[in-house]
């Protein structure tokens, strides 16, 4: 997912067909949904791997 919004963001084409503004607002999206995806989500080998620790 890193790879897709550093390509997004530094896509000159993409800036001028969507606009400036329109192109910060989608890649502060990509960046806020990559976050949340790192911290908030817990993966079925997570879950698997702890259950088996407990």
């Amino acid at each position: 997912m890193q790879t897709a919004i550093g390509q997004f963001e530094h896509s000159a084409a993409l800036r001028d067909g969507l606009g400036d503004e329109v192109h910060r607002h989608l890649l502060a999206l990509g960046r806020a949904e990559q976050d949340a995806f790192l911290t908030e989500t817990v993966t079925d080998w997570e879950k698997r791997r702890f259950f088996e620790r407990a």
